[in-house]
């Protein structure tokens, strides 16, 4: 006699990661459906397989409909995007939002008060550009406002910065009570006041992982103002043509380990 165990699950309470797709070219949504599901080939919602679309990357990372953990493919073209605040369906794990096939795909800012994006689930750009380039703003803005204990990278991707008037403006800002973990890995960041601004009264340990990236004609490239714990490792980059300091450190107790 052979013993089973057997678990039942309520399949409707779990939400499977998957693949969607952002498409600039498209007239709207393509909602999933028989003849409204997105075609990866044809670029329209001719399809009838469940694939999902959205005109703008807002749409598909802010609207609470892509499960956190599954993939956004964004197709060849600039998008111009207002505030995004990330929101997410049931799910585990880093979402990955990258440029489908090697496509070209670039982010510039629209209407945005304080950010582009204000990251509060883990969350992995690769292969999408953000050019900012004379989108002068006040102080105390950002293109990544990262305020939640998440995991954020940065792959294979270039940012062409804040040009703004102000010092504590940052292509990164970590702030507040927060202990994300943050990872830049082989990118190209030029022409930001700040690379990673870090400022808070809080203790902890926030971690920052930097390999084989380029920095330069930024202002300054990381200010530390924890009171203790943060943990930044440099591998392998190029940091030059900083026009203040490279790296400032204001409070004792964390770790700086740099090389090559």
């Amino acid at each position: 006699m052979s013993l089973g165990i057997f678990y039942f699950v309520n399949a409707s309470s779990v939400q499977a990661a998957t693949t969607y797709y952002v498409d600039g070219t498209l007239s709207g949504t393509c909602v999933g459906g028989a003849g409204t599901s997105y075609r990866v080939a044809n670029r329209d919602c001719g399809g009838s397989d469940g694939t999902k679309a959205w005109t703008t990357f807002n749409g598909a990372i802010a609207g609470g409909s892509v499960a956190l953990g599954s993939t956004v493919y964004g197709r060849a073209g600039t998008y111009t995007e207002n505030q995004i605040n990330t929101a997410f369906a049931a799910g585990s794990g880093q979402t990955l939002v990258q440029n489908y096939n090697g496509e070209s795909v670039t982010i510039i800012p629209g209407t945005i008060s304080q950010g582009l994006m204000f990251i509060t689930h883990s969350i992995k750009f690769k292969g999408i550009n953000f050019n900012f380039n004379n989108h002068a703003r006040g102080s105390g803005q950002y293109i990544f406002g990262v305020y939640a204990n998440v995991s954020f990278t940065l792959e294979d991707l270039t940012v062409n910065g804040l040009t703004l008037n102000s010092n504590n403006n940052a292509v990164i800002s970590a702030y507040g009570a927060f202990l994300p973990t943050i990872a830049l890995n082989r990118v190209i960041i030029y022409n930001s006041p700040f690379v990673i601004y870090n400022d808070s009264s809080y203790s902890g340990n926030v971690i920052v992982n930097i390999y084989s990236s380029l920095f330069y004609d930024n202002t300054y490239f990381n200010y530390q103002n924890r009171a203790a714990g943060t943990v930044l490792t440099l591998l392998n980059n190029t940091i030059i043509k900083c026009k203040g300091y490279g790296i400032h450190w204001a409070k004792t107790g964390s770790i700086v380990t740099a090389k090559n």
